[in-house]
């Protein structure tokens, strides 16, 4: 049997509509698929700098890390330098004063003496005084 002209005029429709309903819907795609490529590529960008900003981040802090520990060896060997001078001095016979200076030396920060350090250093002065 032949389809009348009607019938395969309306498949011909059809066909066409699905052509262009198939095509649109591609256009539309590729429009999606371009706009999600660019915003993976913008993510791409942020995450890129986000994990520079981390590595420098983490360099910062590894170089704060090393300046402390740097600080604390330093402080260290000057307290191990002071506390061997401060032996010397010591079994040298020094007084109070000379061993505590002996200690504080190379330390940046002046020596506190105690009270006893203080009162032998008085005594010390006034022996002085009294032997002049």
């Amino acid at each position: 049997m032949t389809a009348s002209p009607s019938a395969m005029q309306t498949r011909a429709e059809n066909a066409e509509a699905r052509e262009r309903y198939l095509k649109t819907n591609l256009i539309r795609s590729q429009k999606e698929l371009a706009q999600a490529n660019k915003k993976n590529e913008d993510l791409a960008a942020k995450l890129e700098a986000a994990e520079e900003k981390l590595a420098e981040y983490k360099q910062a802090e590894t170089d704060r890390e090393n300046e402390r520990k740097k600080v604390e060896d330093d402080e260290k060997a000057a307290h191990d330098a002071g506390v061997a001078r401060w032996r010397d001095a010591a079994a040298s016979g020094a007084s109070l004063s000379e061993q505590a200076q002996a200690y504080y030396r190379d330390m940046d920060m002046p020596p506190e003496l105690s009270l006893q350090e203080q009162a032998a250093l008085w005594i010390a002065k006034l022996e002085q005084e009294s032997k002049s």
